[in-house]
């Protein structure tokens, strides 16, 4: 999927719903934009919902274009990852001078199972 991205506009003109996190990151291979949105929440009771994140990069073939590159999406009938929260933080962690994506998630339950779990998971 290929979505236009003008040298004028924000990251947020990638956003599906319009509302969300991006950012766009200079890393060690390019330029690289990383979208977050979160969808409806399961029921009233828990804290997860699906959320679909997208990281993209400049398209070689369509001029301001950005192609998805790696994407969370729902399978089947499932509406895709449950968790309670996602973060995107641009940060130099491999200490070369440029930019890297750190994505983290929080993890409410485990699926299926009938207990609530918390867990918080460091990526």
């Amino acid at each position: 999927m290929t979505k236009p991205l003008q040298p004028d506009q924000g990251c947020q003109v990638l956003l599906d719903a319009g509302t969300g996190d991006c950012a766009v990151l200079e890393t060690a291979h390019g330029e690289l934009v990383f979208t977050i949105e979160a969808g409806p929440y399961e029921s009233d009771v828990l804290v997860s919902r699906p959320w679909t994140v997208r990281v993209y990069r400049a398209s070689k073939t369509v001029p301001n274009g950005q192609e998805v590159v790696l994407a969370t999406r729902a399978q089947g009938t499932e509406p895709g990852p449950l968790f309670a929260n996602v973060t995107g933080k641009v940060a130099d962690v491999t200490g070369d001078g440029k930019d890297d994506l750190v994505l983290g998630y929080r993890s409410d339950r485990h699926r299926g199972h009938p207990r609530r779990r918390h867990r918080l998971y460091d990526i």
